[in-house]
């Protein structure tokens, strides 16, 4: 319920005065934000490749309220092992700067992503000049070829 009173001086005069309140639409709009996030590639090596540190993102358009921060959201980091592309689509969050309090519904993200790229790694061997002798038997007596693999793999 809403109250007021009028003063004459400082004679109350409310009693001559009949208050009528009219409500407006308040709308609140969120806040944009555009974030650029860089790619990366690596030759494969069985190990998965992310960039998700703040080396690979910047905030291109907007600005963060006063006591807030933009943070990655770690449930949410994309990766890649095997030879192929994706989208660095990194998710982000807008929390209170010590962290308590999440304010991303106030935001509308914009993510504008780079890929991670794994490309293949090119094994090289060859095999040394070798003279044989017929002898109607298949040539089996090469040496042993070496490939510089990464640790625990093996080839056939």
């Amino acid at each position: 319920m809403f109250t007021a009173r009028v003063f004459n001086g400082t004679t109350d005069v409310s009693s001559n005065y009949e208050f009528v309140l009219s409500y407006g639409i308040i709308e609140i709009y969120k806040r944009s934000l555009k974030i650029n996030v860089y790619g990366e590639t690596k030759e494969y090596d069985g190990t998965k490749l992310e960039a998700y540190s703040e080396e690979y993102y910047e905030l291109a358009q907007g600005e963060i309220v006063s006591g807030q921060k933009l943070i990655v959201d770690i449930n949410n980091i994309p990766s890649i092992t095997n030879v192929g592309t994706i989208k660095n689509n990194i998710k982000f969050k807008v929390v209170s700067l010590n962290g308590a309090v999440e304010y991303s519904n106030n935001y509308n993200i914009k993510v504008v992503a780079d890929d991670l790229e794994v490309t293949p790694k090119t094994l090289e061997a060859s095999i040394e000049d070798m003279t044989s002798v017929y002898d109607g038997h298949e040539f089996t007596d090469f040496k042993q070829l070496e490939f510089d693999l990464p640790a625990g793999f093996t080839y056939d």
